[in-house]
């Protein structure tokens, strides 16, 4: 498994590379997130992403990201590792996401810390019928270390454009942990672009999950703690045709405490 993530590191930029003259656009990015726990605990995040369009609407994505937890009791420093991207079949779309993360625990008040190590594996395939898209997606993650547990998360999608500039975004999905938990939750999601530089949505979760992955964003919700609620704001502004500027909030609230998370990025097009 430790040989794994190289291997496809090794073939996305072969591919990337071998594919140039189909390419349109190199578009890297960076994100900064702040999270305020309601238990004092404080959490930065600092990821950058580098995606290859192509032509049609495929594309491949490689990521890293840099996340640290502060509490008075321990601090914990995580590292991840994304890759990606999305083939089209009109009207079939496949994607195809590969995580991996290293954990370190460094536990205060007394000489403890331990290492946990995270594989995850994602495939959403999506059938479009005009002005809808149907998916199924799943998502496999093995953790091991201190809390060894795996986690199976079956789902749905359903995308819905009424109007070339508004969407909707229905997203059940049910989670099996090896630990015998079983969870169930439903993600609504909506978009609306006002004017052609400016891209808002608002997304909202009923239900419970746990160990949570988004495929969308690439990022993984991985606290051991059930969430109960969830809901966000984004916008997205074209300062030009080269230059994005992003912000968003999302409050998650888990059984014993919740969680503010503000998160500022910015994206540029590299023309190829």
């Amino acid at each position: 498994m430790k040989r794994l993530f190289p291997i496809l590191l090794t073939l996305a930029i072969f591919y990337s590379v071998s594919a140039q003259t189909y390419t349109d656009r190199f578009r890297p990015s960076y994100y900064f997130t702040y999270g305020d726990y309601s238990n004092d605990r404080l959490l930065r995040s600092h990821s950058a992403y580098a995606t290859l369009n192509f032509k049609t609407a495929d594309y491949l994505v490689l990521g890293f990201d840099n996340l640290i937890i502060q509490d008075k009791e321990f601090e914990y420093f995580q590292k991840s590792y994304f890759a990606g991207g999305m083939l089209q079949f009109h009207p079939f779309y496949l994607k195809l996401n590969y995580a991996r993360t290293l954990g370190d625990y460094d536990y205060l008040p007394e000489p403890w810390e331990y290492d946990e190590t995270m594989n995850l594996f994602n495939a959403e395939a999506l059938y479009y019928i005009r002005p809808l898209y149907f998916g199924l997606n799943f998502t496999y993650i093995k953790q091991s270390g201190e809390y060894p547990v795996s986690i199976k998360q079956a789902g749905a999608k359903l995308i819905y454009y009424p109007l070339i500039n508004l969407y909707f975004v229905l997203n059940p999905h049910y989670t099996i942990l090896s630990i015998g938990d079983k969870r169930f939750a439903l993600n609504m999601k909506a978009g609306w672009y006002p004017v052609k530089k400016l891209h808002l949505s608002t997304e909202i979760m009923a239900g419970k999950r746990g160990h949570y992955f988004d495929p969308d964003k690439l990022t993984i919700f991985s606290q051991p703690e059930t969430q109960d609620s969830f809901y966000g704001l984004r916008a997205e502004y074209d300062l030009t045709d080269y230059l994005q500027l992003i912000g968003s909030f999302q409050y998650t609230n888990f059984e014993h405490y919740f969680v503010k998370y503000y998160v500022v990025g910015i994206k540029s097009a590299i023309g190829l």
